[in-house]
This record gives structure tokens, C-alpha cells and sequence, in this order.
């Protein structure tokens, strides 16, 4: 269990890197490590093996917004094609519940809709500039990991915004923060 909390304190410490210099965030703080794995009255249990500063936090009031229409709208509209970002692929799925999946540990739903979003933008792990991995539980996040073939050891920033237990969610509409946020990075 400790080596476990170690991981996942580990996997999340530089979200919270991340979290710490964007301004919308919730906990705009960066914990280390050790603070993440530590359990005391500010990082108490919630349910084995996850503490407060390991899930996501929905004490938070935020809204975001994109403008998703067509090219001849967007003209139409006025909008400089400079700002323009194309949606180059998208999935859907439906998971199992957790007791129903042969492997807990692992997402069939996560995997086909990862695996078909990346082979309909012709795309590798390695075209990925900008990622935000939904980060409800360090589970999720080593799980799209996994499947991505992603690093869990920090060499590599894995959310734009600070992630679902720092910046805030999943109550604000998270993903869609994510969203906003990669398009603001797009467009510089």
C-alpha cells in the first residue's frame, strides 16, 4: 500500500506543478511527493487506497466555452482563420462496470477509444505536443498511460490545466477546460 501511494503521489506531484502556475486553478499549489503520499488531517483517507490530494476535487465554480461551427460559419462570422483549430478525430464509449471487467485494472472502452482516436488523426504519442489525461483517480491516468504509452515518471506534462484534483472538477465540466485550454495554447 505505501509503495502504491508512493506511485500514484508520484504520478500526480507534477500536475500539481502544473496547477500552481495556471490562475483558474483551484489548489494553485505545487505538493511534492512526499506530500501527496503523506495521510494526515489536510490528506485524509477517502476510500483505500486514495487520499483527499489523489482524487478530484469539486468544491469549485467555473464555466468555460468553445465555438465549434463550420468554416463557412466561421467566416461568415468574422473569425481570423489564424484562430481556427480543426478537430481532427473524436471517439465515444461506454465502459462496463468496474465489477463486471475481467481486468479492473484496466478500461476496454478506454483503450478502443484511444486506440481509434489516435489511428483516425493518423497520429502517434509522438505528434502529441499538448495532453490532458482525465485525472478523476491516478488510476485513470496510469491506465491512459498505459495504453498511450505514455511515461508515469514526470519526464513528461500529461495535463494542460493542473488536472482534476488541483485545478478543480469534475463538477465544472473538466474536459472541456482542457479543451479551452489547448486552444489557447494553439493559438499562442
Amino acid at each position: 500500500l505505501q509503495q502504491h501511494r508512493h506511485y500514484m503521489a508520484q504520478l500526480l506531484a507534477p500536475f500539481s506543478n502544473v496547477a500552481a502556475a495556471n490562475p483558474y486553478s483551484q489548489s494553485p499549489v505545487a505538493y511534492t511527493t512526499d506530500q501527496l503520499a503523506a495521510v494526515d488531517s489536510s490528506n485524509y483517507p477517502i476510500s483505500v487506497p486514495y487520499s483527499k490530494l489523489l482524487v478530484a476535487q469539486d468544491a469549485v465554480n467555473q464555466a468555460a466555452a468553445l465555438l465549434l461551427t463550420s468554416v463557412g460559419h466561421a467566416r461568415h462570422l468574422g473569425v481570423d482563420p489564424g484562430q481556427w483549430i480543426f478537430l481532427e478525430a473524436y471517439a465515444q464509449g461506454e465502459d462496463q462496470y468496474l465489477s463486471q471487467r475481467v481486468d479492473p485494472g484496466r478500461s476496454a472502452a478506454m483503450a478502443r477509444v484511444l486506440t481509434a482516436t489516435m489511428d483516425m488523426a493518423d497520429a502517434t504519442r509522438a505528434d502529441m505536443d499538448l495532453i490532458d489525461l482525465y485525472s478523476c483517480f491516478p488510476c485513470a491516468v496510469h491506465a491512459a498511460c498505459d495504453i498511450l504509452g505514455l511515461p508515469t515518471d514526470g519526464s513528461r506534462p500529461l495535463t494542460v490545466t493542473g488536472g482534476l484534483p488541483f485545478f478543480g472538477g469534475p463538477g465544472n465540466n473538466y474536459s472541456l477546460h482542457a479543451l479551452a485550454e489547448v486552444a489557447v495554447r494553439l493559438r499562442g
